[in-house]
Protein backbone atom coordinates (compact mmCIF):
# COMPACT_ATOMS: atom_id res chain seq x y z
CA UNK A 1 0.00 0.00 0.00
CA UNK A 2 1.32 2.89 -1.11
CA UNK A 3 -1.19 5.32 1.20
CA UNK A 4 -1.58 7.56 -2.08
CA UNK A 5 -4.30 4.75 -3.87
CA UNK A 6 -6.30 2.60 -2.70
CA UNK A 7 -7.33 -0.02 -4.60
CA UNK A 8 -10.74 -1.14 -3.43
CA UNK A 9 -12.25 -5.17 -3.48
CA UNK A 10 -14.83 -6.66 -2.75
CA UNK A 11 -13.56 -7.87 0.52
CA UNK A 12 -12.78 -4.42 1.59
CA UNK A 13 -16.37 -3.72 1.59
CA UNK A 14 -17.88 -3.41 5.13
CA UNK A 15 -20.58 -6.38 5.95
CA UNK A 16 -22.09 -4.06 8.54
CA UNK A 17 -22.25 -0.77 6.51
CA UNK A 18 -22.36 0.58 2.72
CA UNK A 19 -20.21 3.52 3.09
CA UNK A 20 -17.24 2.16 5.29
CA UNK A 21 -14.37 -0.42 4.22
CA UNK A 22 -12.58 -2.49 6.58
CA UNK A 23 -9.19 -1.84 8.29
CA UNK A 24 -6.00 -2.84 7.53
CA UNK A 25 -4.90 -5.50 4.26
CA UNK A 26 -5.02 -2.30 2.06
CA UNK A 27 -2.98 -2.65 -1.31
CA UNK A 28 -2.61 -0.33 -4.24
CA UNK A 29 -3.58 -0.99 -7.85
CA UNK A 30 -0.36 -1.95 -9.68
CA UNK A 31 -0.57 1.16 -12.19
CA UNK A 32 0.55 4.83 -12.83
CA UNK A 33 -1.29 8.08 -11.99
CA UNK A 34 -2.30 8.57 -15.29
CA UNK A 35 -3.07 4.61 -15.73
CA UNK A 36 -6.01 4.82 -12.97
CA UNK A 37 -7.51 7.70 -13.15
CA UNK A 38 -10.14 7.05 -15.01
CA UNK A 39 -10.72 4.42 -12.29
CA UNK A 40 -10.78 6.59 -9.68
CA UNK A 41 -14.48 6.70 -7.40
CA UNK A 42 -16.10 10.17 -6.98
CA UNK A 43 -17.81 10.99 -4.18
CA UNK A 44 -20.87 10.04 -4.13
CA UNK A 45 -20.18 6.96 -7.05
CA UNK A 46 -20.93 3.70 -5.92
CA UNK A 47 -20.23 0.24 -7.12
CA UNK A 48 -21.74 -3.31 -6.86
CA UNK A 49 -20.36 -6.33 -7.23
CA UNK A 50 -21.07 -7.94 -10.44
CA UNK A 51 -19.95 -11.92 -9.91
CA UNK A 52 -19.40 -14.30 -7.43
CA UNK A 53 -20.93 -15.28 -4.00
CA UNK A 54 -20.65 -11.56 -3.30
CA UNK A 55 -22.64 -10.62 -6.45
CA UNK A 56 -25.18 -7.47 -5.45
CA UNK A 57 -22.43 -5.99 -2.71
CA UNK A 58 -23.21 -2.35 -2.54
CA UNK A 59 -20.69 -0.14 -1.59
CA UNK A 60 -20.90 3.70 -1.70
CA UNK A 61 -18.12 6.74 -1.58
CA UNK A 62 -19.01 8.93 0.80
CA UNK A 63 -15.31 10.08 2.19
CA UNK A 64 -12.85 8.14 0.68
CA UNK A 65 -10.33 9.83 -2.00
CA UNK A 66 -8.34 8.34 -4.42
CA UNK A 67 -10.24 4.41 -4.33
CA UNK A 68 -9.39 2.61 -7.33
CA UNK A 69 -11.92 -0.06 -7.97
CA UNK A 70 -11.53 -3.60 -9.11
CA UNK A 71 -12.72 -5.02 -12.24
CA UNK A 72 -15.21 -7.57 -10.06
CA UNK A 73 -16.79 -4.14 -9.28
CA UNK A 74 -19.15 -2.41 -11.53
CA UNK A 75 -19.39 1.68 -11.25
CA UNK A 76 -22.50 3.95 -11.27
CA UNK A 77 -22.37 7.80 -11.49
CA UNK A 78 -26.00 9.42 -10.23
CA UNK A 79 -27.70 12.03 -12.77
CA UNK A 80 -29.44 14.76 -10.46
CA UNK A 81 -33.05 12.82 -10.18
CA UNK A 82 -31.78 11.02 -7.10
CA UNK A 83 -29.46 11.45 -4.22
CA UNK A 84 -26.39 9.05 -3.95
CA UNK A 85 -27.78 8.08 -0.05
CA UNK A 86 -31.11 7.44 -0.70
CA UNK A 87 -30.73 5.34 -4.02
CA UNK A 88 -27.98 3.07 -2.05
CA UNK A 89 -30.09 2.64 0.66
CA UNK A 90 -32.95 1.82 -1.20
CA UNK A 91 -30.81 -1.41 -2.24
CA UNK A 92 -30.76 -2.23 0.85
CA UNK A 93 -34.11 -4.45 1.26
CA UNK A 94 -35.42 -8.23 0.70
CA UNK A 95 -36.65 -6.85 -2.27
CA UNK A 96 -33.36 -5.98 -4.06
CA UNK A 97 -31.54 -9.14 -2.65
CA UNK A 98 -34.80 -11.17 -3.95
CA UNK A 99 -33.95 -9.88 -7.28
CA UNK A 100 -30.20 -10.52 -7.10
CA UNK A 101 -30.89 -14.47 -6.41
CA UNK A 102 -33.13 -14.32 -9.63
CA UNK A 103 -30.97 -12.25 -11.96
CA UNK A 104 -27.65 -14.02 -11.09
CA UNK A 105 -28.22 -17.12 -11.60
CA UNK A 106 -25.92 -18.59 -14.39
CA UNK A 107 -24.78 -22.12 -15.82
CA UNK A 108 -21.34 -21.29 -13.40
CA UNK A 109 -20.96 -18.53 -11.34
CA UNK A 110 -23.48 -16.03 -10.65
CA UNK A 111 -23.28 -12.85 -12.11
CA UNK A 112 -25.00 -9.43 -13.00
CA UNK A 113 -23.95 -7.22 -15.32
CA UNK A 114 -24.14 -3.33 -15.84
CA UNK A 115 -27.33 -3.76 -18.49
CA UNK A 116 -29.06 -6.04 -16.22
CA UNK A 117 -28.17 -3.80 -13.16
CA UNK A 118 -29.94 -0.97 -15.19
CA UNK A 119 -33.19 -2.69 -15.33
CA UNK A 120 -33.79 -2.99 -11.33
CA UNK A 121 -36.94 -0.40 -10.72
CA UNK A 122 -36.63 2.26 -8.20
CA UNK A 123 -39.04 4.15 -6.52
CA UNK A 124 -38.15 7.57 -6.81
CA UNK A 125 -40.01 10.22 -4.78
CA UNK A 126 -39.34 13.88 -5.42
CA UNK A 127 -35.55 15.56 -3.95
CA UNK A 128 -37.35 17.20 -0.99
CA UNK A 129 -39.35 13.75 0.22
CA UNK A 130 -35.62 12.14 -0.52
CA UNK A 131 -34.11 14.47 1.69
CA UNK A 132 -36.90 13.34 4.54
CA UNK A 133 -36.03 10.09 3.91
CA UNK A 134 -32.39 10.36 4.30
CA UNK A 135 -32.18 12.24 7.53
CA UNK A 136 -34.12 9.54 9.42
CA UNK A 137 -32.14 6.35 8.10
CA UNK A 138 -28.59 8.58 8.37
CA UNK A 139 -29.46 8.70 12.16
CA UNK A 140 -29.52 5.08 12.17
CA UNK A 141 -26.14 4.77 10.23
CA UNK A 142 -24.59 7.12 12.69
CA UNK A 143 -26.07 5.18 15.99
CA UNK A 144 -24.72 2.20 14.09
CA UNK A 145 -21.38 3.41 13.12
CA UNK A 146 -20.69 5.43 16.77
CA UNK A 147 -21.80 1.93 18.35
CA UNK A 148 -18.84 0.26 15.99
CA UNK A 149 -16.57 2.31 16.93
CA UNK A 150 -16.92 1.70 20.74
CA UNK A 151 -16.82 -2.00 19.95
CA UNK A 152 -13.51 -1.53 17.73
CA UNK A 153 -11.95 0.41 20.71
CA UNK A 154 -13.05 -1.81 22.87
CA UNK A 155 -11.59 -4.90 21.22
CA UNK A 156 -8.33 -2.94 20.42
CA UNK A 157 -8.13 -2.15 24.11
CA UNK A 158 -8.88 -6.01 25.21
CA UNK A 159 -6.13 -7.13 22.58
CA UNK A 160 -3.44 -4.73 24.39
CA UNK A 161 -4.60 -5.66 27.24
CA UNK A 162 -4.21 -9.79 26.61
CA UNK A 163 -0.90 -9.12 25.39
CA UNK A 164 0.28 -7.22 28.07
CA UNK A 165 -1.25 -9.94 30.58
CA UNK A 166 0.42 -12.74 28.35
CA UNK A 167 3.81 -11.25 28.41
CA UNK A 168 3.66 -10.52 32.39
CA UNK A 169 4.13 -7.11 31.61
CA UNK A 170 0.77 -6.59 33.71
CA UNK A 171 0.81 -8.53 37.12
CA UNK A 172 -2.34 -9.19 39.64
CA UNK A 173 -2.00 -9.21 43.42
CA UNK A 174 -3.59 -10.40 46.55
CA UNK A 175 -5.71 -7.88 48.30
CA UNK A 176 -2.77 -7.39 50.90
CA UNK A 177 -0.56 -6.17 47.81
CA UNK A 178 1.76 -9.04 47.63
CA UNK A 179 2.29 -10.67 44.39
CA UNK A 180 1.69 -14.10 43.36
CA UNK A 181 3.62 -16.73 42.83
CA UNK A 182 5.54 -16.83 39.76
CA UNK A 183 4.60 -17.85 36.29
CA UNK A 184 6.07 -21.34 35.15
CA UNK A 185 7.16 -21.32 30.95
CA UNK A 186 5.68 -24.52 29.80
CA UNK A 187 3.66 -26.24 27.41
CA UNK A 188 0.00 -27.11 26.40
CA UNK A 189 0.99 -30.65 26.14
CA UNK A 190 2.19 -30.66 29.54
CA UNK A 191 -1.16 -29.73 30.84
CA UNK A 192 -3.97 -30.89 28.01
CA UNK A 193 -4.28 -34.69 27.18
CA UNK A 194 -6.15 -36.62 24.31
CA UNK A 195 -9.68 -37.75 24.13
CA UNK A 196 -10.88 -40.25 21.21
CA UNK A 197 -14.16 -41.68 21.44
CA UNK A 198 -15.62 -42.79 18.74
CA UNK A 199 -19.24 -42.67 17.92
CA UNK A 200 -19.13 -46.59 17.02
CA UNK A 201 -22.54 -47.55 18.74
CA UNK A 202 -24.02 -44.39 15.73
CA UNK A 203 -25.61 -42.35 18.32
CA UNK A 204 -28.26 -40.01 16.81
CA UNK A 205 -26.11 -36.98 18.36
CA UNK A 206 -26.22 -33.27 17.42
CA UNK A 207 -23.31 -32.78 14.95
CA UNK A 208 -21.59 -29.84 15.49
CA UNK A 209 -18.53 -28.53 13.66
CA UNK A 210 -15.36 -25.19 14.07
CA UNK A 211 -15.99 -22.11 12.70
CA UNK A 212 -13.19 -19.48 12.73
CA UNK A 213 -15.01 -16.95 14.70
CA UNK A 214 -17.64 -18.90 16.68
CA UNK A 215 -15.71 -22.16 17.73
CA UNK A 216 -18.72 -25.07 17.79
CA UNK A 217 -21.68 -24.37 15.85
CA UNK A 218 -24.35 -26.97 15.02
CA UNK A 219 -24.90 -28.21 11.65
CA UNK A 220 -27.86 -28.34 9.58
CA UNK A 221 -28.03 -31.43 8.67
CA UNK A 222 -29.02 -33.76 11.77
CA UNK A 223 -29.17 -37.45 11.75
CA UNK A 224 -32.13 -38.66 14.40
CA UNK A 225 -34.33 -41.09 12.76
CA UNK A 226 -32.30 -41.27 9.54
CA UNK A 227 -31.03 -44.95 8.97
CA UNK A 228 -27.11 -45.55 8.24
CA UNK A 229 -28.02 -46.49 4.58
CA UNK A 230 -29.83 -43.03 4.13
CA UNK A 231 -26.64 -41.16 5.26
CA UNK A 232 -24.79 -41.37 2.70
CA UNK A 233 -21.68 -41.83 4.61
CA UNK A 234 -20.66 -43.35 7.48
CA UNK A 235 -20.58 -41.67 11.49
CA UNK A 236 -19.26 -44.29 13.03
CA UNK A 237 -15.75 -42.42 13.07
CA UNK A 238 -17.41 -39.55 13.95
CA UNK A 239 -15.55 -38.40 17.70
CA UNK A 240 -18.14 -38.31 20.74
CA UNK A 241 -17.78 -34.52 22.47
CA UNK A 242 -18.60 -34.22 25.98
CA UNK A 243 -18.55 -31.18 28.54
CA UNK A 244 -15.20 -28.79 28.85
CA UNK A 245 -13.46 -30.15 25.70
CA UNK A 246 -11.34 -28.55 22.92
CA UNK A 247 -11.29 -29.86 19.53
CA UNK A 248 -9.42 -27.98 16.80
CA UNK A 249 -9.22 -28.50 13.20
CA UNK A 250 -5.37 -29.65 11.95
CA UNK A 251 -5.60 -29.30 8.09
CA UNK A 252 -7.32 -27.65 5.06
CA UNK A 253 -8.50 -24.00 4.87
CA UNK A 254 -8.91 -23.19 8.46
CA UNK A 255 -6.03 -25.28 10.04
CA UNK A 256 -5.98 -23.96 13.71
CA UNK A 257 -9.65 -22.77 14.15
CA UNK A 258 -10.98 -24.31 17.63
CA UNK A 259 -13.72 -24.72 19.89
CA UNK A 260 -14.67 -25.21 23.55
CA UNK A 261 -17.80 -27.24 24.75
CA UNK A 262 -18.28 -25.25 28.20
CA UNK A 263 -21.66 -26.11 28.18
CA UNK A 264 -22.12 -28.83 25.34
CA UNK A 265 -22.86 -32.39 26.26
CA UNK A 266 -21.98 -35.12 23.93
CA UNK A 267 -22.15 -33.79 20.61
CA UNK A 268 -20.66 -35.46 17.77
CA UNK A 269 -17.94 -34.10 15.59
CA UNK A 270 -15.38 -35.15 12.13
CA UNK A 271 -13.32 -37.37 12.77
CA UNK A 272 -10.68 -35.10 11.54
CA UNK A 273 -10.79 -32.82 14.32
CA UNK A 274 -8.23 -33.25 17.46
CA UNK A 275 -10.59 -33.50 20.62
CA UNK A 276 -8.36 -32.71 24.28
CA UNK A 277 -8.94 -31.82 27.44
CA UNK A 278 -7.17 -30.09 30.02
CA UNK A 279 -5.52 -30.70 33.22
CA UNK A 280 -6.33 -29.88 37.26
CA UNK A 281 -3.28 -27.14 36.92
CA UNK A 282 -4.93 -25.35 33.66
CA UNK A 283 -8.20 -23.43 33.76
CA UNK A 284 -9.88 -24.27 30.76
CA UNK A 285 -10.97 -20.71 30.12
CA UNK A 286 -7.83 -19.46 30.72
CA UNK A 287 -6.42 -21.83 27.82
CA UNK A 288 -9.71 -20.49 25.55
CA UNK A 289 -8.40 -16.77 26.48
CA UNK A 290 -4.72 -17.68 25.48
CA UNK A 291 -5.88 -19.38 22.32
CA UNK A 292 -7.77 -16.11 20.79
CA UNK A 293 -4.14 -14.18 21.67
CA UNK A 294 -1.70 -12.85 19.33
CA UNK A 295 0.94 -14.51 21.26
CA UNK A 296 -0.81 -18.33 20.57
CA UNK A 297 -1.68 -17.16 16.99
CA UNK A 298 1.85 -16.56 16.29
CA UNK A 299 3.31 -19.97 17.90
CA UNK A 300 0.58 -21.28 15.27
CA UNK A 301 1.77 -20.30 12.52
CA UNK A 302 5.28 -21.35 13.28
CA UNK A 303 4.51 -24.87 14.21
CA UNK A 304 2.20 -25.35 10.97
CA UNK A 305 3.88 -27.12 8.62
CA UNK A 306 3.00 -28.35 4.78
CA UNK A 307 2.93 -25.70 2.13
CA UNK A 308 -0.51 -25.95 0.03
CA UNK A 309 -2.34 -27.98 2.47
CA UNK A 310 -1.15 -26.78 5.98
CA UNK A 311 -1.12 -29.02 9.16
CA UNK A 312 -0.99 -28.43 12.61
CA UNK A 313 -0.43 -31.93 13.87
CA UNK A 314 -0.68 -32.42 17.64
CA UNK A 315 2.74 -33.77 18.38
CA UNK A 316 3.53 -29.71 17.06
CA UNK A 317 0.32 -28.28 18.68
CA UNK A 318 1.19 -29.63 21.83
CA UNK A 319 5.06 -28.10 21.85
CA UNK A 320 3.21 -24.35 21.42
CA UNK A 321 4.91 -22.67 24.85
CA UNK A 322 2.16 -21.21 27.51
CA UNK A 323 2.91 -18.71 30.24
CA UNK A 324 1.23 -20.96 33.31
CA UNK A 325 0.44 -18.43 36.18
CA UNK A 326 -0.75 -20.07 39.67
CA UNK A 327 -4.98 -21.01 39.33
CA UNK A 328 -6.01 -18.25 41.62
CA UNK A 329 -4.03 -15.36 39.02
CA UNK A 330 -5.59 -17.68 36.13
CA UNK A 331 -9.08 -16.65 37.34
CA UNK A 332 -8.35 -12.90 38.21
CA UNK A 333 -7.39 -13.00 34.67
CA UNK A 334 -10.18 -14.54 33.46
CA UNK A 335 -12.42 -12.28 35.70
CA UNK A 336 -10.87 -9.12 33.92
CA UNK A 337 -11.25 -10.35 30.54
CA UNK A 338 -15.05 -11.57 31.12
CA UNK A 339 -15.90 -8.09 32.22
CA UNK A 340 -14.82 -6.58 29.22
CA UNK A 341 -16.55 -9.62 26.88
CA UNK A 342 -19.80 -8.65 28.84
CA UNK A 343 -19.32 -4.81 27.72
CA UNK A 344 -18.93 -6.45 23.85
CA UNK A 345 -21.45 -8.43 24.33
CA UNK A 346 -23.68 -5.20 25.31
CA UNK A 347 -22.27 -3.25 22.63
CA UNK A 348 -23.02 -6.21 20.18
CA UNK A 349 -27.17 -6.30 21.21
CA UNK A 350 -27.27 -2.51 20.86
CA UNK A 351 -25.89 -2.36 17.27
CA UNK A 352 -28.28 -5.67 16.55
CA UNK A 353 -30.83 -3.90 17.71
CA UNK A 354 -30.27 -0.62 16.26
CA UNK A 355 -29.48 -2.79 13.03
CA UNK A 356 -32.98 -4.62 13.01
CA UNK A 357 -34.85 -1.24 13.62
CA UNK A 358 -33.48 -0.35 10.28
CA UNK A 359 -33.90 -3.12 8.38
CA UNK A 360 -37.55 -3.01 9.85
CA UNK A 361 -38.07 0.36 8.72
CA UNK A 362 -36.87 -0.20 5.73
CA UNK A 363 -39.14 -3.29 4.24
CA UNK A 364 -42.10 -0.47 5.05
CA UNK A 365 -40.81 2.10 3.05
CA UNK A 366 -39.13 0.60 0.20
CA UNK A 367 -41.14 -2.75 -0.19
Amino acid sequence: YDSLYRYLRITDIDEGSFTNLNRGNSVSPNCTKEEGKEYILSKGDFVLARTGASVGKIFLNTRYDNLVYAGFLIRFKINNKALPYYLTTSLQTQRYHKWVSIMSVRSGQPGINAKEYSRYSLNLPSLQEQEKVLSLFKSFDQKINLLTKKKEALETYKRGLMQKIFSQELRFKRKDGTDYPEWTSTKIGNHTFKVSEKNKNLEPLPIYSISNKGGFVPQSEQFEGIDSSERGYDISMYKIVGKDTFAYNPARINVGSYGYSANLDRVQVSSLYVCFKVKPELSPIYLLYFMSSFKFNKSVLRNVEGGVRQYLFYDNFKNIGIPLPSLIEQEKIIQALKLLDGNLGCLDNAINKTQELKKGLLQQMFA
